[in-house]
Parts: structure tokens; C-alpha cells; sequence
């Protein structure tokens, strides 16, 4: 390697790997990069889709990101909920990865044990607009992250599902009937 300008060469053995959200090719045409460090670093580029299009990878990475939140905190929190990973799948994560290990972190310390549930990661993630749904399918998705954050608390015994529909101000038989259209909605 040389020093700019220099004739000497200066021996080194080192890798260097960037990151950025920028189009660097872009800006050394507009001349805002220098050239010559782009070509420097631009040996081996490789691309990165953002999160959002990669849903696939979001249960792998929450997992991840929960087994090293659990072992830094000596927790024992299980998973998370089927309707947890679906939630996350559908949020656009405009902060990508570092986002979602945030979002992970955050909820995981509030909780020792059982599962993550959907209610919980909505309780974290700032959702500006949901895709694809309208204002009904929102408040049934909220009523249901509730009812299983309770249920999970609680247990779904029938002693505990009366404690839930009586914190819930709802008859028993109206929190049954809510327990059936989500099983069926599934």
C-alpha cells in the first residue's frame, strides 16, 4: 500500500470492511467521495437487501437475538409467539437489523420466562402505518395480542379465563367467542 502521493511502499496486512446506506458510486460522479478511497474499498462490494425484504430472515434473527439477550441476562424466555414473528414479518423495519435487535432487547427485559407475544413487540415498535389492513383487522389484531398476553400470564384454565374476562370487562362467553375467531383465523 502507498501513502497518497507517496513512492514508498508501506507494508500492511490487515482487511477493511464499511457499511453504508449511501450510493458511493453516486457520489464520486457528483464528487462529494473520493475517488480514490472508494476504488480502495470497493474491492469485493457486496449488497445487502434492507430487512424488510428479507422477512424470511426475521424469526432466524429474533431467535438469534433472543438466545444472546437470555445468556447476557441469565433469562430463560422460551420463543415468541406465532402471531409475534407474523407481526414482525409484516413491520417494514426502516432501522433493519440494529432495529430488531433493539426491539428484542428491549422486550426481553421485561420478561424472565414463557413466550414473547405479539402485544409485547407492538408495545415497543412504533408502527406509523400497517400494510394492507384496514382499521377493523387492526383493533381485532390489538384485542388479540391482549387477550394472549393475558393468557399467557394467567394460563387458559377456565378459573383463569373468567379472571381474564373479568379484567377484560367482557362476559366469558364473549372472551370464548373472541378465543374462537382467532383459532380460526389461523
Amino acid at each position: 500500500m502507498y501513502r497518497v502521493g507517496g513512492l514508498k511502499p508501506i507494508s500492511l496486512n490487515l482487511k477493511i470492511i464499511c457499511s453504508t446506506k449511501k450510493e458511493l458510486k453516486k457520489m464520486v460522479k457528483e464528487g462529494t467521495f473520493l475517488d480514490e478511497l472508494y476504488y480502495r474499498l470497493s474491492i469485493v462490494p457486496l449488497g445487502l437487501p434492507p430487512l424488510r425484504d428479507r422477512s424470511s430472515d426475521i424469526e432466524l434473527l429474533s431467535n438469534y437475538f433472543l438466545d444472546k439477550s437470555n445468556k447476557r441476562f441469565g433469562k430463560k424466555i422460551a420463543g415468541f409467539e406465532k402471531s409475534a414473528i407474523e407481526f414482525m414479518k409484516k413491520y417494514s423495519w426502516p432501522g433493519n437489523i440494529r432495529e430488531l435487535e433493539n426491539v428484542v432487547e428491549y422486550v426481553s427485559n421485561f420478561k424472565d420466562k414463557g413466550y414473547i407475544s405479539e402485544y409485547e413487540i407492538r408495545q415497543r415498535i412504533t408502527v406509523k402505518q400497517e400494510r394492507d389492513k384496514s382499521l377493523d383487522e387492526m383493533v381485532k389484531d390489538y384485542e388479540n395480542g391482549i387477550i394472549n398476553d393475558l393468557l399467557s400470564k394467567y394460563g387458559e384454565t377456565n378459573e383463569s379465563k373468567q379472571i381474564i374476562a373479568d379484567k377484560l370487562k367482557i362476559s366469558r362467553a364473549t372472551l370464548y367467542r373472541k378465543l374462537t375467531q382467532t383459532k380460526s383465523q389461523k
